[in-house]
């Protein structure tokens, strides 16, 4: 009976795994397109800004180079909240695997 118990735990605990390491893949799946996105836009403005300097337009150049100022900024903010969320994610997982090897 206790090789059926160690059995079963055994696997419970590689079907955790899969799912914690399926999750953090699903993480960073989901955050590269709008990151990527974020870039993107970011660029453009940047761009933007960079066109509208010889028209003398400063005050348009300006805006936009502040408003790309604002999507870096956002996009930062939301790299290192994903890259947090990935190494708690990390460290429960580990958690739970220490506690079965302490077991």
């Amino acid at each position: 009976f206790a090789d059926a118990v160690e059995l079963v735990f055994g696997s419970t605990q590689i079907l955790k795994m899969a799912v914690g390491v399926l999750g953090m893949v699903a993480l960073v799946a989901f955050t590269v397109f709008p990151l990527a996105k974020l870039a993107a836009l970011a660029v453009s403005y940047r761009l933007a800004s960079v066109l509208a300097g010889p028209f003398d337009v400063q005050a348009i150049a300006d805006t936009l180079a502040g408003v790309a100022n604002g999507l870096t900024l956002i996009g930062v903010a939301a790299a290192v909240v994903c890259l947090v969320f990935l190494v708690s994610l990390a460290a429960l997982l580990g958690a739970g695997n220490a506690a079965v090897m302490l077991r």
